[in-house]
């Protein structure tokens, strides 16, 4: 009897915590194999980093024109690979980039729970564990990309925005701004939220000329460290100009790796920004069935926090809680349509906007019971999508497991010196990522269909690029045929080893 009073109160403590315990299960049960596209980057990164390293093995054909050695930086080059470290130092670049992020979510959900613990404990555990539980959370935090730690950092700038009334307060927000912003380029317009909110505020204490300095200067202080580290510590692969991230997914290619196949640096047009623009925006609302899990909670959760400002809008102008979370989830909102209209839409981009709608949509509603009953129901419905996904992450991770390990095992057979090794690209294609990671450390010419002559004799002035991977199709008709990899499923199947040392004379 006891027992069942004491659930019948605190079931939404209990949910918080098997969603917490579901979270952890799923990462152990995911795989123990990299599986993806970018996520071979991030993890043959960090191994670099621990091996005190600095650079990748991917060079590409924008690499060429810069003037330092080769191979560069790494493609993603920021805070978050340093972040991984210490625990991919002592479990590895797979399971430490999963471990990093199971503790970024879990201090994601943490945060949203303390955020709104004022208003309620049973609600404040309710909501964190829809986080938890959500397919995109899920997908996610077992999968080695660095959406976990940037979102953890930015639910930190709202933790600590929320109770940042004294300078010092203020301070550490900009600080945490800073490290997001180094983690993910879009999000350097958190530094912003001190300025804003003291243009938009009316208390007293915002209207003293100090204060007014105070936050000014600190936010400037924060973009100036952010500008000078990302263009000392953390540099580009390839110079990223507004022109280069504007020219990415432009029809007819859609081809978001088109700045690093480039021999000379983009022009800005603006016949090529409203092209795009007027393709993007009716493209916000158009995803594939697959991706519905993964996307629909977040315009859901959007839809219902801009409902709620408008009905409270009056409220937003004192001076409460509700303000500050709406003013950096309104920030957020606003660098998130600026990043998928200008550069590219990725539902994973969703993800450091999440926590921030939940707490800021949470603060709005009053709660009842019936509307917590109906969070619960939906707690419990996303349990089996969460082990859905973690089913079918796994049985891809096993897939490419053995996929890199045919690769691997044919280049070392059959080349036993270490040069370069050309990788053929085919147009939109993310298998070369894989073929890379594949062959590290041996330094990977990423060279494209496109121009295939031109980059060849570019390669040729600086290594000796001989042999190359890529689809017979290509290759067959130009170059020396030496191996075939030998792949029993079929993303692999045409695949060879081909000496090119005859071709493009």
């Amino acid at each position: 009897m006891v027992i069942r009073q004491f659930a019948a109160k605190r079931w939404p403590e209990i949910a918080l915590i098997l969603a917490l315990l579901s979270t952890c299960a799923c990462v152990l049960a995911s795989s123990s194999y990299t599986r993806g596209t970018d996520q071979f980057w991030y993890v043959a990164d960090v191994e670099s980093l621990v091996r005190g390293e600095h650079v990748t093995n991917n060079i590409f054909p924008a690499n060429l024109a810069t003037p330092g050695p080769l191979p560069g930086p790494f493609v993603h080059n920021n805070i978050t690979l340093y972040l991984v470290v210490p625990l991919a130092t002592l479990l590895g670049g797979h399971w430490g980039w999963l471990a990093t992020n199971l503790m970024c979510t879990v201090g994601s959900a943490l945060l949203v729970f303390m955020s709104l613990q004022e208003i309620s404990v049973r609600v404040a555990a309710l909501v964190a564990s829809f986080f938890l539980v959500l397919p995109l959370t899920v997908w996610l935090t077992c999968t080695e990309l660095s959406e976990p730690i940037y979102g953890f950092l930015a639910s930190l700038c709202l933790f600590v925005w929320l109770h940042a009334k004294q300078p010092l307060g203020q301070g550490l927000f900009v600080v945490a701004a800073a490290a997001a912003a180094l983690a993910k380029d879009n999000l350097a317009i958190l530094l912003l939220v001190p300025v804003v909110g003291i243009c938009l505020g009316r208390a007293e204490w915002r209207r003293t000329f100090g204060i007014t300095m105070y936050l000014a200067g600190i936010s400037a202080l924060g973009l100036t460290v952010f500008a000078v580290l990302r263009s000392t510590v953390f540099t580009e692969n390839i110079h990223y100009s507004l022109a280069a991230r504007l020219i990415c997914t432009v029809p007819p290619k859609n081809d978001n790796m088109a700045p690093f196949f480039l021999s000379s640096p983009p022009s800005f047009e603006w016949a090529v920004f409203w092209a795009k623009l007027a393709r993007n925006i009716p493209g916000l609302a158009r995803f594939a069935p697959a991706e519905a899990p993964f996307i629909l909670p977040f315009y859901t959760l959007l839809s219902l926090f801009l409902w709620y400002l408008v009905r409270n809008w009056k409220r937003l102008q004192i001076e409460c809680k509700e303000t500050r979370a709406s003013l950096v989830t309104i920030i957020l909102i606003i660098s998130y349509f600026a990043t998928v209209l200008f550069f590219q839409n990725q539902w994973r981009f969703t993800y450091f906007v999440i926590p921030c709608l939940l707490v800021s949509t949470a603060l709005f509603v009053r709660w009842t019971e019936r509307k917590m009953q109906m969070l619960g129901l939906c707690v419990a419905c996303l349990v089996p999508v969460a082990l859905v996904l973690v089913l079918h992450i796994r049985k891809e991770s096993m897939q490419q497991f053995v996929e890199t390990k045919r690769i691997e095992q044919s280049v070392e057979s059959h080349l036993t010196d270490k040069t370069p090794l050309l990788i053929l690209r085919e147009p939109s294609d993310g298998r070369f990522i894989e073929v890379a990671f594949a062959v590290r450390p041996r330094a990977a010419l990423i060279i494209d269909q496109s121009g295939f002559c031109d980059q060849l004799k570019r390669y040729r002035a600086r290594f000796d690029a001989r042999y190359i991977i890529g689809r017979a199709s290509f290759l067959a008709a130009r170059s020396k045929h030496v191996a075939d990899i030998e792949d029993d499923g079929i993303r692999y199947a045409d695949y060879g080893i081909y000496d090119l040392q005859a071709s493009c004379p």
